[in-house]
């Protein structure tokens, strides 16, 4: 997570966290992304580093939530990004 900021969610503005995502290996990355959902935003809000997660939701009209995936190929290519992102610090 980048930061914690205000972002409309369509209803009207939320406390969001600013997130990098990336979709996939072969998806570009997408930089400084508002999360649509409180409870997603707080979920996430403590990762620094890259975290492969599952985003999911019981039903309709129920909180989105994020888990964090542990194992997979999600959570290889989050390793790649992470080392990656240390690299280009350094």
């Amino acid at each position: 997570m980048r930061r914690i900021g205000h972002e409309h969610n369509s209803h009207h503005f939320i406390r969001a966290a600013i997130v990098d995502l990336c979709l996939g290996e072969d998806e570009p990355i997408l930089e400084e992304v508002g999360l649509p959902s409180v409870s997603l935003s707080r979920d996430v809000e403590h990762m620094t580093e890259w975290t492969a997660v599952e985003i999911s939701r019981n039903g309709r009209r129920r909180p989105w939530r994020a888990a964090e995936i542990e194992d997979g190929p999600f959570a290889a290519l989050a390793g790649c990004l992470e080392w990656e992102a240390a690299d280009a610090d350094e």
